[in-house]
C-alpha cells in the first residue's frame, strides 16, 4: 500500500499488514481506548442550541450554513514517521 510520510511530501510503500500492526501497536502502547458511545451527536446538539440562542450574532440562514446535517466521526489516518528509527507510526 502507499502511505504518506509524516514530514515532507514523501510517499512510502509498505505492506498493509505491517501498517495495520504498527498502528494497532501504537494505539495499545498509548492506552487509547475506543469510545462506546458516539459523542458527536450530543456535541452537535449543544452547538446548535448555542447558535440558535445567539440570534443577535447569527441569523437563521447563517446558523443553517454553520451546522452540518448528519455529522460523522473522523477516520483514523496514521502517517509514518521516517525521521525516527524503525519507522514507527
Amino acid at each position: 500500500m502507499l502511505a504518506q510520510a509524516d514530514k515532507g511530501r514523501t510517499t512510502v510503500i509498505i505492506y498493509k499488514e505491517q501498517y495495520t500492526n504498527k498502528t494497532h501497536s501504537f494505539l495499545t502502547e498509548n492506552n487509547i481506548q475506543p469510545l462506546h458511545k458516539n459523542p458527536i451527536n450530543k456535541d452537535h446538539k449543544h452547538i446548535q442550541e448555542i447558535l440558535q440562542q445567539n440570534n443577535l450574532i447569527f441569523n437563521k440562514r447563517q446558523v443553517k450554513y454553520l451546522l452540518k446535517k448528519n455529522p460523522t466521526p473522523s477516520t483514523l489516518n496514521a502517517q509514518l514517521k521516517l525521521h525516527k528509527p524503525n519507522i514507527p507510526i
